[in-house]
């Protein structure tokens, strides 16, 4: 494969060679004998493709270039017409076909640097069905100006040139309708399970069934996948290319994402675009998800021992400190328990030994508080998903919490101090709560600390505006905490940490709209007392 490769290559620049030593010698005797006009341009041109052979252009450049030559070389050579006319040799539109005719070799550096320009082509998908790109039509629309300008001019030889350009055009558009026809680039479908708003990566194979050279792009329809590599050909030495899908799919995602691919043939002539649906999504809710995880630990954790008093009215979490922690739950005796630690009255009751096991709580409490009032279904999946894993992940670090759930109009459910699993399951029943309403219109969080420092600051200074505006932003102050203190959440959120002693950590998640100012003045007030405070808002932050 790699003879062939490298031998294709050294017959293409070994054509490259000849093509331009073929225009030196077109050149040459229009140089020394043409007239003065064409003489001049002659030499230039032998100057400018000498210095092009040793550097390189840019394609676009050095196919305007080749063009340019093309359309003038014929007329130059024309100027060489006068003897052989009036010897009687040839008559001038035989020239002029002569003249014409020799240009047909060119051909090969016009074709080399369309080839390099496709390279360089952008493709914008425009819908399903094959038609000319834009190369091909910058192309045949110069062949047609130039054309006009010879019937104008009367010059034939320009004419003819023009028509054998305008011929290649044709030939190369044909060949390509019939290449990309046959070579259909094949993407086999998969069927993928994914969590909504989890990154998934899936990997395709991508091949043609010939040996025909295309340039493919692919361009999803949704921002939420992305395909590397998006550009790619294929020709025989690389029949097939791996692709890599990469998607976050929300929880309203298309179950079978749309991608466009587009394609061109090796000159970038014709363009074929057609619709791809590779990937057929089965996208798991987030809440869902989570829910599923829930259960299992809770099924793993009833049947992986004895659990005494898994409920919460049996979960004893005393208030008042024993032998150096509180108690936390009832469990089965292993070695190495105290014997202080033996739960007399459940060992009587169930026959065999039983132990206490106390946990340092004054470091480790949680309070969750959840606004149940989401805008979308997305919002409440993410709600639901946030939510019952932070449950999830208290209970498996055996952190003892309290939840709070409301709505604008009522409390939903307050959960004291408990068992963490007695949390988690809470959790899993308030989130069949969640109520989808209007995006309400509301100004941004109060910024309740920066509003009480511009009211000391104001304090100092003794001019009457400043007075006036302390004034002011003393009203707007009492009118927060006013409404703040009108709200469901206050008092629910206070009582909840009533008995709770700092540090403890209030896990907050809202979108903040009803309860925005509200939360703010909680915040500020648990913030006294030595509370944490952390605000999930639906979006993650």
């Amino acid at each position: 494969m790699t003879g062939n490769v490298s031998s294709k290559s050294g017959r293409v620049s070994g054509g490259l060679r000849l093509a331009r030593g073929y225009l030196f010698l077109l050149l040459l005797p229009v140089a020394v004998m043409g007239t003065l006009f064409y003489s001049l341009l002659a030499w230039a041109l032998f100057a400018l493709s000498l210095y092009f052979s040793v550097r390189t252009l840019k394609p676009r450049f050095a196919l305007a270039y080749y063009l340019g030559v093309f359309f003038l070389l014929p007329m130059a050579l024309g100027s060489l017409a006068d003897y052989p006319v009036s010897a009687g040799l040839v008559t001038s539109s035989a020239f002029a076909l002569l003249a014409s005719l020799v240009l047909a070799p060119l051909l090969f550096l016009i074709d080399d640097e369309v080839k390099h320009c496709a390279g360089e082509m952008a493709l914008e998908p425009a819908g399903p069905g094959s038609r000319l790109a834009p190369l091909s039509r910058t192309l045949f629309v110069t062949g047609l100006a130039v054309m006009f300008v010879a019937l104008v001019t009367g010059r034939t030889e320009l004419l003819l040139a023009a028509a054998i350009l305008l011929g290649y055009l044709a030939g190369a558009v044909l060949v390509a309708y019939r290449r990309l026809h046959r070579a259909a680039v094949r993407i086999p479908g998969t069927v993928a399970r994914v969590i909504a708003g989890n990154e998934a990566v899936i990997s395709l194979p991508a091949a043609i069934p010939s040996d025909v050279e295309l340039r493919a792009v692919l361009s999803p329809h949704d921002r939420w996948l992305s395909i590397f590599p998006g550009i790619f050909q294929l020709n025989r030495a690389c029949p097939g290319v791996e692709l890599v899908f990469k998607l976050v799919p929300p929880l309203s995602g298309p179950v079978h994402p749309v991608v466009t691919l587009s394609v061109t043939d090796s000159r970038g002539l014709v363009q074929s675009d057609r619709y791809l649906s590779p990937l057929e999504l089965h996208v798991i809710p987030r809440a869902k998800y989570a829910e599923w995880l829930a259960r299992k630990y809770l099924r793993e954790g009833d049947g992986g021992g004895v659990a005494i008093a898994p409920a919460s009215s049996s979960v004893r979490l005393a208030y008042e400190k024993k032998g150096g922690g509180e108690y936390y739950q009832s469990r089965d005796y292993q070695p190495g328990d105290f014997l202080k630690d033996i739960d007399w009255k459940h060992t009587l009751k169930l026959g065999h030994l039983v132990t206490k096991e106390r946990v340092d709580v004054s470091e480790r409490l949680a309070v969750l508080v959840v606004n149940l009032s989401v805008t979308d279904a997305e919002s409440a999946d993410r709600l639901a998903y946030r939510l019952i894993t932070t449950a999830l992940t208290l209970s498996r670090e055996a952190v003892p919490a309290a939840l709070v759930a409301y709505r604008e109009e009522k409390v939903v459910l307050a959960v004291p101090l408990s068992h963490p699993r007695d949390v988690l399951k809470a959790a899993l029943r308030v989130v069949k709560d969640i109520v989808t309403v209007a995006e309400p219109r509301c100004l941004g969080p109060a910024d309740l600390a920066g509003l009480k420092r511009n009211i000391a600051r104001l304090g100092k200074v003794d001019s009457t505006p400043a007075q006036r505006l302390r004034t002011l932003l003393e009203l707007e102050n009492r009118a927060i905490e006013e409404t703040a203190a009108k709200h469901v959440v206050t008092g629910a959120l206070l009582k909840a940490t009533g008995r709770l002693s700092s540090p403890a950590s209030v896990i907050v998640f809202s979108e903040l709209n009803h309860d925005a100012e509200a939360l703010a003045v909680a915040g500020e007030r648990l913030k006294k007392r030595g509370f944490t405070t952390y605000f999930m808002t639906a979006d993650g932050r």
